[in-house]
């Protein structure tokens, strides 16, 4: 659950405004403060809802894989993202959109469709529709756990967790008592290889046997090192080659 505001947002009741709009604010609204404006309180969410509620949903979406997402602006009420909606823009997830360029582009959206739809709110035109809650599905807080690689999970998984979780947690794994970044990742749908066993075909790329498929690394980090291409990567680390990499990072 987001935090309630600090004792210091009574200041809010003294300025009495007649609109607040918020846009990844992270927390709740008092009911005093929602009741204030007699223009109400707007927020811009970064996805289609009733769709990824919470405080993830660009994650949400790279992590199911969406072909599209975009930006809701609605009446905030007392609760998580579930105010009636009151205007929303469709944007295409690029296939090389992660989280953070993804963020960016849609709340830049967002900006333009406050603005397109203000003047129509503050006269009355809009009529706010409700959330169809049989249709919401929820997000929760990152931790940064999650962004360990668990290589007995599909290759494609591992790619968008790739994309998902940049720039925080990253994806990453563990290789001689070190954490390894995996900057630039991508998934081939066969393989015979074992998961976590580290191969390479011609001592310039670098391919991780999964549960299902291949993960290409084509950009990796080793801790207190520069990131690196995957042939540069091996220059350095020829004994990469053949390193079994588990979870719990005891790959070797």
């Amino acid at each position: 659950h987001r935090q309630a505001l600090p004792k210091r947002s009574e200041q809010w009741l003294i300025f009495a405004p007649d609109l607040i709009v918020v846009a990844a604010y992270g927390r709740i609204l008092p009911t005093p403060v929602l009741n204030l404006p007699n223009l109400g309180c707007l927020n811009l969410h970064p996805s289609l809802l009733p769709a990824y509620r919470g405080p993830s949903p660009v994650v949400g979406a790279l992590l199911a894989g969406d072909d599209t997402t975009g930006v809701t602006l609605m009446l905030m009420d007392e609760g998580m993202d579930t105010g009636p909606i009151i205007a929303q823009r469709t944007r295409v997830v690029a296939p090389d959109d992660d989280a953070d360029s993804l963020t960016a582009a849609l709340f830049s959206d967002g900006s333009d469709l406050l603005l397109q739809n203000l003047g129509d709110w503050m006269t009355g035109a809009i009529i706010p529709q409700p959330q169809d809650d049989a249709r919401a599905t929820y997000t929760a807080k990152i931790e940064r756990a999650a962004g360990a690689v668990d290589w007995e999970l599909p290759a494609e998984l591992l790619a968008r967790r790739r994309r998902a979780y940049a720039p925080w947690p990253g994806l990453y794994t563990r290789w001689e008592d070190k954490e390894l970044k995996l900057l630039d990742v991508a998934a081939a749908a066969t393989s015979d290889i074992a998961p976590g066993l580290v191969v390479s075909a011609d001592g310039t790329e670098i391919s991780i046997g999964t549960g299902a498929g291949i993960l290409t690394v084509n950009k990796l980090q080793l801790e207190g090192r520069r990131p690196a291409t995957a042939g540069e990567f091996l220059r350095g680390y020829p004994q990469f080659v053949g390193a079994e990499l588990s979870r719990d990072g005891a790959g070797q």
